[in-house]
């Protein structure tokens, strides 16, 4: 097996131009948390590997005109840890504090949560509810994509062979937003999630206001609840109309059982756990 650790990121996009990488299905290690396992357990082949943990200017996180910026080979620790983040997203800081252990945390990446494309990822709900866009970027240049148009199905994304995910950025929230992360799973930590919801929202004159809704590990993919969030933009809050919410986020999922729950298990927990958060 070929291992290469570049130092700059201009020699990592060189690197994964290379015929060769593409040739030997090339992979970047950015944690490695899951990609060693695949490796290990599963049988994956890969006949060469590219370690970009070494690349400093991929890693941090910045605040500037307002927009929160992440590099992609940011770790979870760093998530956790960030006083930013705690103030501007919150839901990302939670999702951080539920993801796996302290080892594990210290050596997966954002980057790396994402571009694995599971449904059930920890950190990708809170992204899609903060709307964040994802810079990819290769030899030939640079494109931003919107979250919710990254992914194509388990395990398969828009990213070329050639490309590489840089950044990760969204708008700070206000002080006065409800930001929350919620993530059922078998025990409170190293368990993949059953379900997991994040949502987003202001409460002015108490209504709802700027609505967002993610939810995990019910779909192919993360699924924002855009029904749901046209339904009870503007409202007046009650009980009962976020039961109605409730049930229509349910209709917006396509679950499936395997060996966490069942589908009928998981429509339950997206209707009981939506409620709960929403009142």
């Amino acid at each position: 097996m070929i291992y290469i650790m570049p130092i700059e990121k201009k020699e990592l996009l060189e690197l994964v131009a290379q015929p060769q990488f593409k040739k030997n299905n090339g992979q970047i290690l950015a944690g490695g948390s899951d990609l060693m396992v695949k490796i290990e357990h599963f049988g994956f082949k890969t006949g060469m590997i590219v370690d970009a943990k070494g690349i400093k200017s991929l890693r941090g996180i910045v605040k500037k005109d307002n927009v929160i910026k992440i590099g992609s080979l940011t770790t979870v620790s760093d998530l956790l840890e960030s006083k930013l983040l705690a103030k501007n997203a919150p839901n990302l800081n939670q999702a951080a504090k539920n993801f796996a252990a302290v080892q594990i945390r210290n050596r997966s990446t954002i980057g790396g949560n994402i571009c694995n494309a599971s449904p059930a990822a920890d950190l990708v709900p809170p992204l899609y509810a903060l709307g964040a866009k994802l810079k990819l970027e290769s030899v030939k240049g640079i494109r931003r994509v919107n979250i919710d148009k990254f992914f194509k199905g388990p395990g398969k994304t828009v990213l070329k062979p050639d490309e590489i995910l840089s950044e990760i950025s969204f708008n700070a929230l206000p002080s006065s937003t409800f930001s929350r992360f919620y993530k059922l799973g078998q025990r409170e930590s190293m368990a993949i999630a059953i379900v997991s919801l994040s949502v987003i929202f202001n409460s002015n004159e108490n209504k709802f206001k700027d609505l967002r809704i993610a939810l995990g590990a019910v779909a192919p993919t993360v699924i924002r609840a855009y029904k749901t969030e046209r339904f009870l933009e503007g409202s007046i809050r009650s009980s009962e109309l976020v039961e109605k919410a409730a049930i229509i986020a349910v209709n917006e999922c396509s679950p499936i059982t395997d060996v966490r729950g069942s589908a009928d298990y998981r429509r339950l927990m997206v209707e009981r756990l939506l409620a709960e958060l929403l009142n």
